[in-house]
Protein backbone atom coordinates (compact mmCIF):
# COMPACT_ATOMS: atom_id res chain seq x y z
CA UNK A 1 0.00 0.00 0.00
CA UNK A 2 1.42 3.47 -0.86
CA UNK A 3 2.01 5.71 1.61
CA UNK A 4 0.90 9.72 1.91
CA UNK A 5 3.64 12.35 1.62
CA UNK A 6 4.02 15.50 3.85
CA UNK A 7 4.95 18.87 2.39
CA UNK A 8 6.09 21.48 4.06
CA UNK A 9 4.90 24.87 1.76
CA UNK A 10 6.43 28.29 2.09
CA UNK A 11 3.51 30.54 1.30
CA UNK A 12 5.55 33.72 1.23
CA UNK A 13 5.20 36.88 3.50
CA UNK A 14 1.64 37.64 2.63
CA UNK A 15 0.66 38.10 -1.23
CA UNK A 16 -0.76 35.52 -2.73
CA UNK A 17 0.83 36.34 -5.93
CA UNK A 18 4.34 35.50 -4.30
CA UNK A 19 3.21 32.31 -3.64
CA UNK A 20 5.64 29.63 -6.01
CA UNK A 21 3.91 27.52 -8.79
CA UNK A 22 5.19 24.16 -7.14
CA UNK A 23 3.85 25.61 -3.43
CA UNK A 24 0.42 25.99 -5.93
CA UNK A 25 0.72 22.96 -7.61
CA UNK A 26 1.62 21.21 -4.56
CA UNK A 27 -1.34 22.28 -2.39
CA UNK A 28 -3.78 21.89 -5.44
CA UNK A 29 -2.66 17.92 -5.78
CA UNK A 30 -2.92 17.36 -1.50
CA UNK A 31 -6.36 16.35 -0.51
CA UNK A 32 -5.30 17.63 3.47
CA UNK A 33 -4.03 21.02 4.36
CA UNK A 34 -2.46 22.07 7.57
CA UNK A 35 -2.41 25.37 8.02
CA UNK A 36 -1.27 27.10 11.51
CA UNK A 37 -4.08 28.83 14.04
CA UNK A 38 -3.60 31.56 16.21
CA UNK A 39 -5.32 31.58 19.64
CA UNK A 40 -8.24 34.15 18.48
CA UNK A 41 -8.52 31.62 15.14
CA UNK A 42 -6.89 33.48 12.70
CA UNK A 43 -5.30 31.20 9.86
CA UNK A 44 -3.09 34.11 8.15
CA UNK A 45 -1.42 31.29 5.86
CA UNK A 46 -4.72 29.46 5.26
CA UNK A 47 -6.03 32.64 3.73
CA UNK A 48 -3.05 33.57 1.76
CA UNK A 49 -3.75 30.50 -0.48
CA UNK A 50 -6.87 30.73 -0.39
CA UNK A 51 -6.24 33.61 -3.11
CA UNK A 52 -4.66 30.95 -5.31
CA UNK A 53 -6.14 27.70 -4.62
CA UNK A 54 -9.56 26.19 -4.72
CA UNK A 55 -10.39 24.14 -1.43
CA UNK A 56 -13.18 22.25 -2.27
CA UNK A 57 -13.38 19.10 -1.32
CA UNK A 58 -10.21 19.57 0.70
CA UNK A 59 -9.91 18.58 4.55
CA UNK A 60 -8.07 21.41 6.82
CA UNK A 61 -6.32 20.92 9.86
CA UNK A 62 -5.88 24.08 12.30
CA UNK A 63 -2.39 23.43 13.68
CA UNK A 64 -2.43 25.58 16.87
CA UNK A 65 0.89 25.76 19.03
CA UNK A 66 1.04 28.08 21.99
CA UNK A 67 3.64 30.58 21.78
CA UNK A 68 5.66 29.70 24.65
CA UNK A 69 9.29 28.81 25.75
CA UNK A 70 7.98 25.83 27.93
CA UNK A 71 9.97 22.96 26.20
CA UNK A 72 7.78 20.07 27.46
CA UNK A 73 4.84 21.79 26.53
CA UNK A 74 6.10 22.12 22.94
CA UNK A 75 7.03 18.71 22.68
CA UNK A 76 3.69 17.63 23.68
CA UNK A 77 1.50 19.84 21.38
CA UNK A 78 4.28 18.79 18.60
CA UNK A 79 3.90 15.53 19.58
CA UNK A 80 0.22 15.76 18.96
CA UNK A 81 0.06 17.19 15.60
CA UNK A 82 2.49 14.83 14.54
CA UNK A 83 -0.09 11.71 15.31
CA UNK A 84 -2.43 13.36 13.45
CA UNK A 85 -0.65 13.70 10.51
CA UNK A 86 0.67 10.37 10.54
CA UNK A 87 -3.15 8.99 10.88
CA UNK A 88 -3.93 10.92 7.33
CA UNK A 89 -0.17 9.38 6.04
CA UNK A 90 -0.92 6.28 6.79
CA UNK A 91 -4.33 6.52 5.10
CA UNK A 92 -2.07 7.27 1.61
CA UNK A 93 -3.08 11.14 1.86
CA UNK A 94 -0.78 13.89 1.05
CA UNK A 95 -0.67 16.60 3.34
CA UNK A 96 0.47 19.87 2.87
CA UNK A 97 1.55 21.67 5.54
CA UNK A 98 1.58 25.41 5.32
CA UNK A 99 4.31 27.79 6.46
CA UNK A 100 4.45 31.54 6.38
CA UNK A 101 8.03 32.84 4.32
CA UNK A 102 9.98 29.58 3.80
CA UNK A 103 9.81 26.04 5.47
CA UNK A 104 13.49 26.41 6.42
CA UNK A 105 13.04 29.46 8.47
CA UNK A 106 11.44 29.58 11.83
CA UNK A 107 8.98 26.63 10.42
CA UNK A 108 6.81 24.24 12.17
CA UNK A 109 7.64 21.53 9.54
CA UNK A 110 11.23 21.80 10.58
CA UNK A 111 10.33 21.05 13.97
CA UNK A 112 7.81 17.95 12.92
CA UNK A 113 9.42 16.85 10.22
CA UNK A 114 12.37 14.71 11.34
CA UNK A 115 9.63 12.88 14.06
CA UNK A 116 7.12 12.17 10.18
CA UNK A 117 10.15 10.65 8.81
CA UNK A 118 10.68 8.18 12.00
CA UNK A 119 7.49 6.93 11.21
CA UNK A 120 8.63 6.28 8.02
CA UNK A 121 7.21 8.27 6.29
CA UNK A 122 9.00 11.40 3.57
CA UNK A 123 8.84 14.94 4.28
CA UNK A 124 9.90 17.46 1.68
CA UNK A 125 10.13 21.16 1.89
CA UNK A 126 8.61 23.26 -1.05
CA UNK A 127 10.94 26.83 -1.05
CA UNK A 128 8.54 30.05 -0.28
CA UNK A 129 9.65 33.58 -0.86
CA UNK A 130 11.02 34.81 2.78
CA UNK A 131 9.42 37.53 4.40
CA UNK A 132 12.91 39.50 4.70
CA UNK A 133 13.39 39.33 1.16
CA UNK A 134 9.48 41.04 0.79
CA UNK A 135 10.56 43.76 3.33
CA UNK A 136 13.53 44.83 1.85
CA UNK A 137 11.58 45.13 -1.39
CA UNK A 138 9.13 47.12 0.50
CA UNK A 139 11.64 49.38 2.16
CA UNK A 140 13.49 49.40 -0.87
CA UNK A 141 17.08 48.31 0.46
CA UNK A 142 19.75 46.27 -0.67
CA UNK A 143 20.13 43.78 2.45
CA UNK A 144 23.81 42.99 1.01
CA UNK A 145 25.31 45.95 -0.29
CA UNK A 146 28.87 44.62 -0.82
CA UNK A 147 29.52 41.00 -2.20
CA UNK A 148 31.70 40.89 1.34
CA UNK A 149 28.75 41.97 3.49
CA UNK A 150 27.22 39.62 5.58
CA UNK A 151 23.48 38.98 6.40
CA UNK A 152 22.21 37.68 9.85
CA UNK A 153 18.42 36.60 10.81
CA UNK A 154 17.81 37.09 14.71
CA UNK A 155 14.70 36.07 15.98
CA UNK A 156 13.42 38.79 18.59
CA UNK A 157 12.60 38.53 21.71
CA UNK A 158 15.78 36.75 22.73
CA UNK A 159 19.05 38.32 24.05
CA UNK A 160 20.73 37.71 20.52
CA UNK A 161 19.28 41.52 19.32
CA UNK A 162 21.72 42.98 21.51
CA UNK A 163 24.61 41.22 20.98
CA UNK A 164 23.65 41.29 16.74
CA UNK A 165 24.03 44.92 16.96
CA UNK A 166 27.86 44.84 17.36
CA UNK A 167 27.86 42.45 14.23
CA UNK A 168 29.23 43.34 10.56
CA UNK A 169 26.30 44.04 7.94
CA UNK A 170 22.99 43.65 8.02
CA UNK A 171 21.22 42.48 10.98
CA UNK A 172 16.96 41.03 10.39
CA UNK A 173 15.10 40.81 12.97
CA UNK A 174 12.52 38.27 12.64
CA UNK A 175 9.33 37.46 14.54
CA UNK A 176 9.39 41.08 16.83
CA UNK A 177 5.38 41.43 17.32
CA UNK A 178 5.09 40.46 20.63
CA UNK A 179 8.68 41.84 21.98
CA UNK A 180 8.48 45.03 19.75
CA UNK A 181 8.81 47.39 22.92
CA UNK A 182 11.83 45.17 24.33
CA UNK A 183 13.43 45.55 20.65
CA UNK A 184 13.12 48.96 20.17
CA UNK A 185 14.25 49.90 23.60
CA UNK A 186 17.81 47.49 23.36
CA UNK A 187 18.22 49.61 19.77
CA UNK A 188 17.83 52.86 21.84
CA UNK A 189 20.16 51.80 24.52
CA UNK A 190 22.96 50.46 21.96
CA UNK A 191 22.72 53.85 20.15
CA UNK A 192 21.21 51.82 16.58
CA UNK A 193 17.37 53.54 16.84
CA UNK A 194 17.84 56.11 14.19
CA UNK A 195 18.86 53.66 11.41
CA UNK A 196 16.03 50.86 12.27
CA UNK A 197 13.14 50.67 9.82
CA UNK A 198 10.24 48.23 9.89
CA UNK A 199 8.06 46.46 7.72
CA UNK A 200 4.47 45.72 9.60
CA UNK A 201 2.22 42.82 8.24
CA UNK A 202 4.37 42.75 5.43
CA UNK A 203 1.84 41.50 1.91
CA UNK A 204 -1.47 41.90 3.65
CA UNK A 205 -3.83 43.68 3.02
CA UNK A 206 -2.54 46.13 6.81
CA UNK A 207 1.01 46.38 5.36
CA UNK A 208 2.65 49.30 7.04
CA UNK A 209 5.99 50.98 6.27
CA UNK A 210 8.08 52.40 8.93
CA UNK A 211 10.90 54.56 7.80
CA UNK A 212 11.42 55.02 11.52
CA UNK A 213 10.23 53.63 14.21
CA UNK A 214 9.78 57.14 15.80
CA UNK A 215 6.80 57.25 13.42
CA UNK A 216 4.83 54.92 15.25
CA UNK A 217 5.32 56.64 18.75
CA UNK A 218 7.91 57.53 21.31
CA UNK A 219 8.74 54.98 24.01
CA UNK A 220 6.45 57.44 27.01
CA UNK A 221 4.84 56.99 30.38
CA UNK A 222 1.60 56.54 30.17
CA UNK A 223 1.27 56.12 33.76
CA UNK A 224 -0.85 59.50 33.37
CA UNK A 225 -3.01 58.62 30.85
CA UNK A 226 -6.04 60.75 30.61
CA UNK A 227 -5.17 62.83 33.18
CA UNK A 228 -3.16 65.70 31.70
CA UNK A 229 -5.20 67.95 29.79
CA UNK A 230 -5.21 68.95 25.87
CA UNK A 231 -2.20 71.28 25.10
CA UNK A 232 -3.39 74.89 23.85
CA UNK A 233 -1.02 76.32 21.81
CA UNK A 234 0.30 79.04 22.44
CA UNK A 235 -0.13 83.23 21.35
CA UNK A 236 1.93 85.49 19.52
CA UNK A 237 0.98 89.40 20.55
CA UNK A 238 2.99 90.46 17.86
CA UNK A 239 0.23 89.30 15.34
CA UNK A 240 -2.63 90.22 17.36
CA UNK A 241 -3.75 93.30 15.04
CA UNK A 242 -2.90 91.54 11.54
CA UNK A 243 -4.52 88.87 9.24
CA UNK A 244 -1.95 86.32 10.56
CA UNK A 245 -2.66 83.48 12.42
CA UNK A 246 -1.26 84.42 15.89
CA UNK A 247 -1.02 81.25 17.47
CA UNK A 248 1.90 79.33 18.09
CA UNK A 249 3.42 75.94 17.57
CA UNK A 250 3.27 73.12 20.16
CA UNK A 251 6.75 73.04 21.92
CA UNK A 252 8.25 69.52 21.76
CA UNK A 253 7.18 69.01 25.38
CA UNK A 254 3.85 69.77 24.52
CA UNK A 255 3.75 67.57 21.56
CA UNK A 256 4.86 64.27 24.08
CA UNK A 257 2.58 65.33 26.35
CA UNK A 258 -0.14 65.20 23.63
CA UNK A 259 0.54 61.94 22.60
CA UNK A 260 0.89 60.93 25.35
CA UNK A 261 -3.37 61.16 25.90
CA UNK A 262 -3.40 58.86 23.08
CA UNK A 263 -1.39 55.96 24.69
CA UNK A 264 1.48 56.41 21.52
CA UNK A 265 -1.08 55.62 19.09
CA UNK A 266 0.34 58.43 17.83
CA UNK A 267 -0.96 61.78 16.36
CA UNK A 268 -3.11 61.70 12.78
CA UNK A 269 -4.95 63.55 10.40
CA UNK A 270 -8.23 62.09 9.01
CA UNK A 271 -8.74 62.75 5.08
CA UNK A 272 -12.30 64.24 4.65
CA UNK A 273 -11.87 63.69 0.79
CA UNK A 274 -11.01 59.51 1.59
CA UNK A 275 -13.32 58.88 4.86
CA UNK A 276 -16.35 57.30 4.47
CA UNK A 277 -17.79 57.30 7.35
CA UNK A 278 -17.63 53.71 8.13
CA UNK A 279 -16.81 53.87 12.20
CA UNK A 280 -14.78 51.25 12.08
CA UNK A 281 -12.16 53.13 13.35
CA UNK A 282 -14.45 53.29 16.28
CA UNK A 283 -14.29 50.05 17.17
CA UNK A 284 -10.13 49.36 17.51
CA UNK A 285 -9.18 51.72 19.90
CA UNK A 286 -10.01 49.87 23.56
CA UNK A 287 -10.16 53.15 25.44
CA UNK A 288 -12.97 54.63 23.38
CA UNK A 289 -10.73 57.56 22.41
CA UNK A 290 -12.01 57.81 19.35
CA UNK A 291 -15.43 58.92 18.15
CA UNK A 292 -17.70 60.39 14.83
CA UNK A 293 -19.68 63.13 14.93
CA UNK A 294 -22.88 64.20 12.56
CA UNK A 295 -22.22 67.64 11.26
CA UNK A 296 -24.89 66.97 8.32
CA UNK A 297 -28.22 65.87 8.32
CA UNK A 298 -27.68 64.15 4.77
CA UNK A 299 -28.59 61.51 2.92
CA UNK A 300 -27.99 60.51 -0.56
CA UNK A 301 -31.18 59.54 -2.59
CA UNK A 302 -30.93 56.05 -4.95
CA UNK A 303 -30.18 55.85 -8.39
CA UNK A 304 -33.74 55.48 -9.54
CA UNK A 305 -34.62 58.60 -8.42
CA UNK A 306 -32.14 60.72 -9.87
CA UNK A 307 -33.29 61.21 -12.74
CA UNK A 308 -36.74 62.97 -11.12
CA UNK A 309 -34.48 64.80 -8.59
CA UNK A 310 -32.43 65.85 -12.10
CA UNK A 311 -35.98 67.30 -13.72
CA UNK A 312 -36.95 68.98 -10.55
CA UNK A 313 -33.61 70.81 -10.62
CA UNK A 314 -33.86 71.75 -13.93
CA UNK A 315 -38.12 73.23 -13.62
CA UNK A 316 -36.34 75.09 -10.64
CA UNK A 317 -33.34 76.21 -12.60
CA UNK A 318 -35.94 77.53 -15.85
CA UNK A 319 -38.02 79.60 -13.35
CA UNK A 320 -35.79 81.21 -11.80
CA UNK A 321 -33.95 82.25 -15.65
CA UNK A 322 -37.85 83.66 -16.26
CA UNK A 323 -38.20 85.50 -13.35
CA UNK A 324 -35.22 87.21 -14.20
CA UNK A 325 -35.68 87.99 -17.10
CA UNK A 326 -39.21 89.42 -16.22
CA UNK A 327 -37.90 91.58 -13.80
CA UNK A 328 -35.82 93.27 -16.35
Amino acid sequence: MSKGVLHGVGTGPGDPELLTIKAVRTIESCPVIAAPQTADGAMVALDIVRGAVDFTGKTVIPVRFSMTRDLERRAAEHASLVRELVAHLDAARDVALLNLGDPSIYATFQRIAPDVRAHGFEARAIPGVPSFCAVAAALERDLTPEMSSPLHIVPGGYDDVRRAIGWPGTKVVMKARRSLADTKRILREEGAFDGAELVEDCGLPGERVYRSLDKEHVLLATAGFDKDHRQMPGYNAAKARTFSDARVTFTEEQVKKECARCLGCGATKVDSYLCIGCGLCTTKCKFDAIHLKKVRDWHAGSYETMPIKVAEGVVKRAGSIVKKAVRK
